[in-house]
């Protein structure tokens, strides 16, 4: 309990709320909703944010020119209140609303959409996300310094915008529903300073306040704000990275919300919240990545599958995780599409996994090095990579276990473009941008992604690619499944990752929180601006 007062008295002194008035802001009459933050969000730039820490806080300051519908998951109006797709579909003629405004009270315009996106795409700018934005018609010229603009963007007036894309391309509507398609304003965002990365601007439904590293981060409700709500006048992330203090601080009545539930207590804290337990299905997928640009996974595709069998999932997940999560054959969670249930896996086998040792040239393990698994720094992970690697050593698999904390831990799996990552087997979880198996394979798998754009494991197969270039101009729904099952039954034969697990999500929340929609995307995008609080 000391811990816990401490940390209540922490939070008192930097202005944010006091444990003696849950309800309201310590200095002032404003309703706010207290959220949990695990760590500090890596970066605040839209084009550049590549995490759910960053999404998290992004998605409640920007707006972008369409936006996804929390229950249903569709793509529904935002800046922009309809559009226009042409016959062939290629051209996306966007209307924008004349009502919004950024945070620094400026109006929004088609020429703020043209600025954002070939923002993202300049090279200068290293975005992790240039994928959003690459099937627009030109954008390869422009990153590539063939050409001062984007062909493919045109501001036809103050609000009317043109996209014309490469080729057909049925995810394009919901790349733009990202974080990364929130709108800038050029005056913020071309600051050579990059002020913009500790005081954000967008045109989302909160704006920034403050920011103190390790302790919170505070929205202030934007009034002018277009659309729904926001129906609190604040929203406070409190930076709390460990399970156990942030319970305590729900507990004491000090968070609205907490997105984490401390391993081994699922079954008691169930009982003593009861209704304020939620859980419901994510689609997000936790794996640990090979490193295919080093040995010894470089090219052993036996010594990949080898791994595979020798890791008991049920136990980890059914004992260690209490049930919450459910086991994958492949990359694909449930609820997706294109989630093929009949895919085969990778079962526990030990037997096989020492014979797929020999098969690669370890018997037993033998002449194969000690190998290094990185991960962020988190208890559960700890637990869970503890177990996973004692698994291993019972095949003869030696592990090493190296932590990070979570900014740390993403540029070292990220490497650089000559350089891939040190560590041979890396911790990796992936959460929906948007509903569409796409976005799975195509950032996490394509050759054309490897590094910080997404592709950690730096796994290259032209078969694949091949596979995903032909579904994602693909019209009719049904033959675009069909290929992106192909391709993920290839990238699962060739054990591109050790597989893991789908996650369900979970989260307590009190019971004045009203109009709260559990998103199968995950907390990270939960609506905060519908939310109502009846204290």
């Amino acid at each position: 309990m000391r811990r816990t007062a401490l940390l209540s008295l922490l939070l008192a002194l930097v202005g944010t709320l006091a444990c003696t008035q849950p309800n309201h802001d310590s200095q002032s009459d404003k309703t706010v909703f207290r959220h949990r933050l695990k760590n500090d969000p890596p970066n605040m730039d839209p084009a550049r944010a590549n995490d759910i820490m960053s999404d998290s806080v992004l998605l409640k300051l920007f707006d972008g020119l369409v936006d996804l519908d929390p229950a249903t998951l569709e793509v529904v109006p935002a800046v922009a209140e309809s559009w226009e797709i042409s016959d062939d579909d290629i051209t996306y003629t966007f209307h924008l609303r004349s009502d919004v405004t950024f945070h620094n009270n400026r109006q929004v315009t088609a020429h703020d959409a043209v600025y954002t996106f070939e923002r993202a795409l300049r090279p200068e700018t290293r975005s992790g996300r240039q994928w959003v934005f690459t099937p627009i018609l030109g954008a390869e010229a422009f990153v590539n310094g063939e050409a001062d603009s984007v062909a493919g963007l045109e501001a036809v007036d103050d609000h009317t915008l043109r996209i014309t894309l490469e080729r057909p391309y049925s995810p394009f509507l919901a790349h733009l529903t990202t974080a990364q398609g929130g709108l800038l304003p050029r005056e913020v965002y071309d600051d050579p300073e990059r002020g913009y990365l500790r005081r954000p601007v967008g045109c989302g439904p909160f704006r920034f306040d403050s920011w103190v590293s390790g302790q919170y981060i505070r929205l202030e409700k934007f009034v002018d704000y277009y659309g729904i709500g926001p129906f609190v006048d604040q929203l406070v992330f409190y930076i709390i990275d460990s399970q156990e203090t942030a319970l305590e601080e729900y507990r004491a009545g000090n968070l609205d919300l907490t997105d984490e539930i401390p391993s081994g207590k699922r079954k008691a804290l169930q009982e003593e919240f009861g209704d304020q337990y939620r859980r419901w299905p994510q689609l997000g997928v936790r794996a640990f990545a090979f490193n295919h640009a080093r040995p010894p996974f470089q090219g052993n595709r036996a010594l990949r599958q080898a791994v595979n069998h020798a890791v008991d999932r049920k136990f980890l997940l059914e004992i260690l995780a209490e049930g919450k999560d459910v086991p994958v054959a492949g990359i694909l969670p449930p609820g997706l599409p294109a989630f093929d249930p009949e895919l085969k896996g990778y079962d526990y086998d030990p037997v096989k996994a020492r014979r797929l040792l020999v098969e690669a040239g370890y018997p037993n393990g033998e002449g194969l090095p000690e190998l290094t698994l990185l991960y962020p720094n988190n208890e559960g992970h700890r637990r869970m990579c503890e177990r996973l690697a004692a698994d291993l050593e019972a095949v003869g698999i030696k592990i090493r276990l190296r932590n990070l904390d979570f900014a740390a831990y993403l540029t070292a799996i990220a490497g650089t473009p000559e350089e891939p990552p040190e560590a041979e087997l890396l911790s990796f979880a992936w959460v929906a941008d948007f509903p569409d198996a796409y976005n799975f394979l195509f950032p996490n798998l394509h050759s054309s992604n490897l590094g910080i754009k997404g592709n950690y494991s730096r796994y290259v197969n032209p078969e694949f690619d091949a596979l995903l270039d032909e579904a994602i101009r693909e019209a009719d729904t049904e033959r675009r499944i069909e290929l992106y099952r192909r391709a993920e039954s290839l990238a699962v034969e060739d054990a591109v990752w050790l597989f893991f697990y789908s996650y369900r999500d979970e989260a307590l929340v009190r019971p004045e929180v009203q109009g709260l929609i559990l998103n199968p995307l995950g907390d990270f995008a939960f609506r905060i601006s519908r939310v109502r609080l009846e204290r």
